[in-house]
């Protein structure tokens, strides 16, 4: 523990109005509940001080302390204690210490990086608990200098922007309510309801964002505004230690050494400001240009189909900023629907050029980040039905090309238990796409896992045995069959569409033709007990012959997408051509087209995405 009552000066102090504007950054609105990181040292406290100090009793009513406790440290836990005891005493500030296992040697990672896992792992689970949406760090300047310094050494470019000032949360991939998900984007407006067996409801959203309203400032104001304060914050000996990592050695450097102007806290901290101001241009038109795509995402398959506008008639300037662009693009594009947790920008250079580059039409068909570009015409050639919208009609000259995006054909391994419980599984990210949730109220465990041919084989046999009945979720499947063939419309229930024999193998086998083409259907779950299978959740499939099955029911959302509504194709209707969404977002605006002598032509609207509903890496 460290005291100092020397005064600090006035100048040195972080005052009121600087804090206030800093919080939070980014232009950012922060509501509700909120947590602060607090480590005990100097910055942290610096960061709970001013909280308590600047912000009105009405504010603070809301904010919530942490306290990680590793116990790498023989006095860890002691200090936990009494940076508890400092901010629940002095400060008067909601606290918990949250101890952390840190296992060890896993998977050939380092120490830093194993705590830093745990660590951020328990801090979203924190602050799901309360209900609060951002978490603040108090990562100030001199972290900033280190970061790029680090990274400079690394020749890590595209990272020479430095630590984001706000971010989704690191190192929480797959927790839901933590990391881009507790929150619902319905696939229709109104739909909020849930159904036996329910196909995917709308995607994921909200989540854990880290805030990080320090950056601004220098380590020796945050030292000094404790001083003034009168306030206590505690050392941490293993951060003085230049060969443990990277970053003590940096701040070692410049804390001993004289350093040339290049290499000064004020070039590098220019450097990064000129490098985010670029990545933040960029960006801006990614985004841009992925608002101009028409995007059709089926979401109970994952399969997007994307009209991509002409990059040289929409994006200014040219050469290496084109391309930039472009590859951000197609990053864009791919995170649709790709199960990687993050696709690498640089990964992006090959199939730029596959789609807007030198081998433009070259190439039919390639894989990328976890997913499988196919040109329009390829795949409905090889999937033996034609374009719903053939690429030269006439309304499509506003185009570059059209793709069909899908997860790539590769195993997935994934499989979920669901023990018997008469309340719903938490939700679960299978194949880090679809978050399922299942209430099993049978005596036998379930499973979810990838769905074969083989079982594929057996469904239709049991089908055609006259052992299994289906049950749709989406009573349209059966209606829009009975109005496209003239035939009498089979009995339905309220809570869906329950056939058997012939037709239900036809209805199956039509819905499977629409959404899950060729080896589509070979990426999706299957739900199955020990008497045999149970549904196919994301097609809203139910497979009724056994009383052990009763009462199942499942509830399953798609990933967070970072699309509106407008892009969604759902169950309502056989291919979802009924959304209404999507039937308004074909209405395109027409504008003036110069090198047509003014004739209009039809090109994309701009459409708007959910709130939060994409977020940057954090450190």
């Amino acid at each position: 523990m460290i005291r100092t009552p020397r005064l600090a000066r006035a100048a040195d102090v972080i005052l009121r109005h600087e804090f206030l504007a800093a919080w939070p950054t980014a232009g950012y609105e922060i509501s509700g509940p909120q947590a602060l990181a607090i480590s005990g040292g100097v910055d942290s406290i610096a960061l709970a001080a001013m909280c308590a100090h600047y912000h009105p009793p009405s504010y603070r009513s809301h904010i919530h302390a942490f306290i990680v406790d590793h116990n790498l440290r023989p006095t860890s836990t002691r200090e936990a204690t009494e940076v508890h005891s400092f901010l629940v005493e002095e400060l008067d500030m909601p606290t918990r210490i949250i101890p952390v296992s840190v296992p060890l040697g896993e998977g050939g990672k380092n120490l830093e990086a194993l705590a830093r896992t745990a660590r951020f792992r328990a801090l979203g689970i924190a602050c799901r608990d309360v209900g609060a949406g951002a978490l603040f760090l108090a990562h100030h300047a001199d972290d900033q200098v280190e970061t790029i310094v680090d990274r400079l050494s690394k020749s890590h470019v595209l990272g020479l922007s430095g630590i984001d000032p706000i971010g989704g949360i690191p190192e929480c991939f797959g927790l839901h309510g933590v990391a881009g998900s507790g929150d619902l984007l319905p696939l229709h407006r109104g739909a909020c309801n849930v159904r036996y067996g329910n196909a995917v409801r709308g995607m994921e959203t909200g989540g854990v964002r880290v805030v990080r309203p320090l950056l601004g400032f220098e380590k020796a104001r945050l030292r000094a505004t404790c001083e003034f304060f009168g306030v206590r914050w505690w050392e941490d000996a293993t951060n003085k230690d230049q060969t443990l990592t990277v970053r003590n050695a940096v701040r070692h450097i410049y804390a001993t050494s004289a350093m040339p102007k290049a290499l000064s806290k004020t070039s590098i901290l220019g450097l990064g400001a000129v490098k985010a101001f670029q990545n933040a241009q960029r960006e801006r038109e990614v985004e841009r240009l992925f608002s101009m795509c028409d995007i059709r995402l089926d979401v109970r398959s994952g399969v997007a189909t994307v009209r991509i506008p002409h990059l040289q008639k929409v994006v200014e300037g040219g050469g290496e900023g084109v391309k930039a662009v472009g590859m951000g693009l197609l990053r864009r594009l791919a995170e649709l629907v790709s199960p990687l947790e993050q696709a690498p920008l640089k990964g992006f250079d090959v199939p730029f050029e596959y789609v807007f580059g030198s081998r433009d039409a070259e190439k039919k068909a390639f894989t990328n980040a976890g997913v499988a570009f196919y040109r329009e015409d390829k795949w409905h050639a090889a999937n033996s039905r034609p374009p719903s919208t053939p690429v030269s009609d006439p309304e499509t000259d506003a185009w570059h090309s059209a793709w069909i995006l899908t997860r790539e054909p590769a195993p997935i391994t994934d499989v979920i238990e669901i023990s018997p419980s008469t309340t719903p599984s938490p939700f679960t990210l299978w194949d880090r796409r679809f978050w399922i949730s299942v209430l099993n109220p049978t005596s036998s465990p379930l499973r979810i896992r990838v769905l074969d041919e083989a079982t594929l084989r057996a469904i239709r046999a049991a089908i055609d045995a006259d052992a299994l009945s289906v049950r749709f979720s989406d009573p349209s499947i059966v209606r829009d069959w009975a109005a496209s063939t003239g035939r009498a419309l089979p009995r339905i229930d309220a809570e869906g569409g329950v056939v058997r024999g012939g037709l239900a193998r036809t209805l199956l086998e039509r819905l499977m033709g629409r959404v899950a083409r060729g080896g589509v259907r070979y990426s999706l779950p299957v739900l199955e007990g020990e008497g045999g299978v149970v549904g196919l959740p994301t097609l809203g499939v139910g497979f009724e012959g056994s009383g052990e099955k009763e009462g199942v029911r499942w509830e399953v959302r798609f990933k967070d997408a970072g699309c509106g509504r407008e892009c969604f194709v759902g169950d309502e209707g056989m291919d979802g051509e009924k959304n209404a969404d999507v039937v308004e977002k074909k209405k395109r605006r027409k504008v003036e087209d110069p090198e047509r002598g003014g004739q209009a032509k039809a090109v994309p609207k701009r459409r708007e995405r959910p709130s939060n509903s994409r977020t940057t890496g954090a450190q």
